[in-house]
This record gives C-alpha cells, sequence and structure tokens, in this order.
C-alpha cells in the first residue's frame, strides 16, 4: 500500500510473475521484470503493456531459450529484446543445504549405482519407468529413488497414482514422495545420477542446479533450457521421449545405453561429478550480477 500510494519509492523494483503490478513502476527509479515461467497466452496483453507502455527497465530471463520464445511467441520486436532483455538465474542457498565443493565432489557417502528422478511426475516419471527395467538389466547394481510430486502447484498426487504404483513394483526402486528441498539435496548427494527423461519444456531447471551442486550428473533430454543448464556436467539425449511413437522409442534406447555406460564408467563419472559441483549455482554471484546493474 506505501509502494501504491507513493510513499516508497525504491531504488529497483522487482516484479515476478505479476505483470499486472507493472503500473508500479511509476514509483521506482527502475523496474524489472522477472520471469520465471514459459509465455502463456493469457500474459500476452499485460506482459506487451508492462514492457511497451510502463518503465520496464530490464526483463531478467533465466534462459536465453525462455527468452527466445517469450520474444516469438508475444512478437517483442527483436531491438526491445536487445535494449531490455537480460540473463540471469535461480540459485540455491548452498550453505544452508551443507553443501561444498570438497563435500559433494567426493564418493563419500555415495550409494554405488543410486539414480534419482526428483520432478513432478508429468515432467518425465512415466518414460523413466519404461526405461527402468532394462537399466536395471543392464547394471543390476542400479537402485532408483522416485521423489518430487505435485505439491509444488498446490495440487494432489492422486492423478497420478498408477505411476506410482508402477513404480513401486519395479525391482530396485523407493518411492519418497514430496519431501522439504533440504532432503531432497541430502538424497542428490548419496546419488550417482539424476535421471530426468523430460517430457516438459522449462524455462529453468532448478533440479539440475540441485543435482550440479550436490555432484549428481543429469542424465536429460536436450529439450527447452536443459542444454544450457547441463552443459557438459551431465548427458544430454537427443531427442525427447513426449508423444510415443519411433522418436520416443529411440529416445529411450539412447537413454538407457547412456545411463548405463556412464553407470559402469568411473572416471567418466568422476569426471562429470567434478565438472558439476564446479560449477557456481549459489545466489552470492546472482547478488553481484543484479548489484551490477542496478549502479
Amino acid at each position: 500500500r506505501q509502494l501504491e500510494t507513493g510513499q516508497v519509492r525504491p531504488r529497483v523494483l522487482v516484479i515476478c510473475r505479476d505483470a499486472a503490478l507493472a503500473p508500479l513502476s511509476r514509483h521506482a527509479q527502475e523496474t524489472w521484470l522477472w520471469l520465471q515461467d514459459m509465455p502463456m497466452e493469457g500474459l500476452r496483453r499485460v506482459f506487451r503493456a508492462a514492457l511497451f507502455h510502463w518503465n520496464m527497465d530490464r526483463v531478467l530471463c533465466i534462459s536465453d531459450y525462455q527468452r527466445d520464445r517469450f520474444a516469438r511467441v508475444f512478437e517483442i520486436p527483436a531491438e526491445a529484446v536487445t535494449r531490455s532483455f537480460v540473463r540471469t538465474r535461480n540459485g540455491l542457498d548452498l550453505q544452508a543445504h551443507g553443501l561444498t565443493l570438497q563435500g559433494a565432489g567426493t564418493d563419500q557417502g555415495r550409494i554405488p549405482g543410486r539414480c534419482v528422478f526428483a520432478s513432478a511426475p508429468f515432467r518425465g516419471l512415466a518414460p523413466l519407468l519404461q526405461a527402468w527395467p532394462e537399466i536395471k538389466e543392464r547394471a543390476p547394481h542400479a537402485t532408483l529413488e522416485v521423489m518430487g510430486g505435485m505439491v509444488t502447484y498446490d495440487q494432489p498426487d492422486a492423478p497420478f497414482a498408477h505411476l506410482y504404483a508402477s513404480a513401486a513394483d519395479l525391482p530396485g526402486v523407493t518411492v519418497t514422495g514430496a519431501v522439504p528441498q533440504a532432503e531432497l539435496v541430502a538424497a542428490m548427494r548419496r546419488a550417482e545420477l539424476l535421471l530426468y527423461p523430460a517430457t516438459f519444456r522449462e524455462a529453468g531447471c532448478i533440479v539440475v542446479q540441485m543435482a550440479h551442486a550436490a555432484g549428481a550428473p543429469p542424465v536429460t533430454s536436450s529439450l527447452a533450457c536443459l542444454p544450457e543448464y547441463v552443459g557438459r556436467r551431465g548427458l544430454l539425449v537427443q531427442g525427447h521421449p513426449r508423444g510415443g511413437g519411433p522418436d520416443a522409442e529411440a529416445f529411450l534406447t539412447r537413454f538407457i545405453q547412456q545411463t548405463v555406460t556412464l553407470l559402469g564408467d568411473r572416471h567418466r563419472l568422476a569426471e562429470h561429478r567434478r565438472r558439476c559441483v564446479a560449477h557456481d549455482v549459489g545466489w552470492e554471484s546472482v547478488l553481484d550480477q543484479w548489484v551490477a546493474w542496478a549502479r
């Protein structure tokens, strides 16, 4: 209310996930719109109004893929993208999770062959369960912990109960479900791989950042922002498993092969782990970036 009445005039106003607040920009020296999601049709009018009719100085994107999609879907002119769109990212509180380069970069506490799925079930659990029996057959020491759930969206897991039931019936699979972020990171710290045959086009991927911080290289799809987020710190499987058919089957064949190969190559696994934990996913560098912009 103080901001609405002009009693408070911040140096920078950051608006996240509510472009309708853009008129408040008249009370700030600068206003930044921090994007977290993919463009949706319902946002088109308010987003363009925020960018062009109010004082929207920066549009903060969490991936180049997100930036390009917003520009294309909402028909943002190239000069506006160049002028206002900048790349940032989300981060993790590494200290709160007890993550350090020395700890996460070693095998201490890791369970050989342990893999983790750590996302909402609609984002890739079904193809992972389809691939798991062959992974387990070819890498008998492998185990899988299925984590995550719909609580992130304040929705019940009931529509996906069949998936969790199928997972629990598979050899070597434990279904843990949704847990606090600290427990999720701790589970990744015990794992050797994050298995994530993603079917969802993400703007940014905090789960991959968690896996990097915990030293659990991801094996995932080359979909949406994931090539940017994974880089050389894990494996990108070409294609994606959406829609079924020959293309999805070919993806799963590659996913199984790359997972089994990496689980069996201790030297290569250790090299990926070193790259993961050396990659900065904390908030400090994001803070430095934002402070530099605000000067």
